[in-house]
């Protein structure tokens, strides 16, 4: 922000283990290779904006004097709100193969 603080993102800040957790639970199930993709490129998207809009809170709250949410660290809100995500998104993969055969089940 012009003549206001700045954030400066280290490596834990970007969220890359929230997102090894969501490629790697895609990839080891089950799934054609193209409904893979779909399903990882969403789930890293949606991460990707709760962090966007984790560090962009931080800031304005930052800038503003403003109190974090419940005095909570921000790293453990963005986990506690990734890992909402990423339930619901486990759900709603699963629910994505209810009432479908795969190929070589029976």
């Amino acid at each position: 922000m012009v003549g206001g603080n700045a954030v400066q993102l280290i490596y834990a800040c970007l969220g890359i283990g929230v997102m090894s957790f969501w490629l790697a639970f895609v990839v080891a199930n089950k799934g054609s290779i193209g409904k893979k993709m779909i399903w990882i490129l969403g789930g890293m998207l949606c991460i990707w904006v709760i962090n966007v809009v984790r560090i962009a809170m931080v800031l304005m709250a930052n800038n503003g004097k403003m109190q974090i949410l419940f005095h909570m660290d921000n790293h453990t809100f963005f986990d506690i709100l990734a890992y909402i995500a990423i339930f619901v998104l486990i759900f709603l993969y699963d629910r994505s193969f209810r009432g479908r055969k795969m190929v070589g089940e029976s």
